[in-house]
């Protein structure tokens, strides 16, 4: 804990560099931080930058030409290559000061054995083992992102003490606990973890509900009484900003918004939005989910899983622009139909 304290206390002058600026005759010192950012082209990650690009240089790894081309006219310096192979980019990076790991692994939509979940479990490994070598070369904090995988029973409401418990998907990413432990015990890079819970907003994996909603495929899986943790892209990105501003060096922190809503409320009022009207959604039975889509993908949608946002409201003083699902898919739904995604 003393390197962690330390680190916390003095990160402006070991990380950063002192410039000044001058606006409207007031001089201002604003720090500037160098962040290179893993998933930054992608549905969180492009709403990030924005955020942080006025006051940061911003380094982005990236595949895409077209995504890393735009972001270059945006001012983000950026490496393309890949997070397989980081070996190839190292001598293309500066010094950095923070890297923020939200690369999103190779999910398989559909059905998923127990061949899949291996396969995707050892990519996972091989994007943590790469990022932290490159963390470790550039002697920097890094956060990384986890996902809300906790069980809660009636009256109960998860937060960062709670263990991370692996099931469903969420088994793919056994790794992870692994190694953040082993990195706890070194004691020579400091971690942040964000844990989020399901994000939602008009881009990401989210269009393909929303398309199949247009298309007036109103189902529900299993009975919908099961509450999943949910947040708006815009507040997940607001949330990594507020880490970067606040650096809580070792810490861990759950964004969620306000409600716990049930999957029925949730996929009710989205339907409603499209429609214009009340909607009974169709029920897909749970045993007929699991032969469609096996028992990973079954476990990870019906689990039920409610958690607390506190800490970060009041650690990292992050406010919610859609603190409930209703105001977070008004605002998907107006977006959407306005091509906005």
């Amino acid at each position: 804990m003393g390197l962690l304290k330390n680190f916390s206390e003095n990160y402006l002058e070991f990380f950063t560099q002192l410039k000044c600026f001058k606006n409207n005759q007031v001089l201002r010192y604003i720090y500037i931080m160098n962040i290179f950012i893993i998933g930054g082209t992608g549905f969180v990650g492009s709403r990030l930058i924005p955020k942080l690009l006025d006051q940061h240089q911003i380094t982005v790894l990236t595949r895409n030409q077209d995504k890393g081309n735009l972001l270059a006219r945006r001012g983000v310096h950026v490496v393309f290559g890949d997070l397989c192979e980081m070996d190839r980019i190292s001598g293309q990076v500066e010094k950095q000061d923070l890297v923020i790991y939200m690369a999103m692994p190779p999910v398989r939509m559909g059905r998923n054995t127990r061949k899949h979940i291996y396969k995707l479990s050892q990519v996972i490994k091989k994007y943590l083992n790469n990022t932290v070598k490159f963390v470790k070369e550039q002697k920097c904090p890094v956060v990384f992102t986890l996902g809300t995988s906790y069980k809660t029973g009636k009256n109960e409401t998860a937060d960062e003490t709670w263990p991370i418990h692996r099931f469903g998907m969420t088994i793919a990413g056994q790794y992870f606990d692994t190694l953040l432990s082993e990195l706890e015990k070194e004691g020579k890079i400091p971690v942040i973890q964000v844990i989020p819970g399901q994000i939602y907003g008009p881009g990401g994996l989210f269009l393909k509900i929303l398309r199949m909603a247009y298309q007036k495929r109103y189902i529900v899986f299993g009975n919908g009484k099961n509450r999943i943790p949910r947040i708006h892209v815009e507040d997940i990105a607001e949330g990594y900003a507020c880490i970067v501003k606040k650096m809580p060096l070792g810490e861990k922190f759950i964004f969620s918004d306000d409600y716990p809503c049930t999957t029925m409320e949730f996929n009710s009022y989205l339907f409603e939005l499209i429609s214009g009207k009340k909607i009974n959604p169709k029920r897909i039975p749970t045993f007929l989910l699991r032969i469609l889509l096996g028992k990973y993908v079954t476990e990870t949608m019906m689990t039920n899983c409610v958690v607390s946002n506190l800490k970060a409201k009041e650690q990292l003083e992050w406010k919610l622009t859609y603190p409930t699902y209703k105001e977070g898919l008004k605002a998907t739904v107006d977006a959407y139909q306005k091509g906005i995604y």
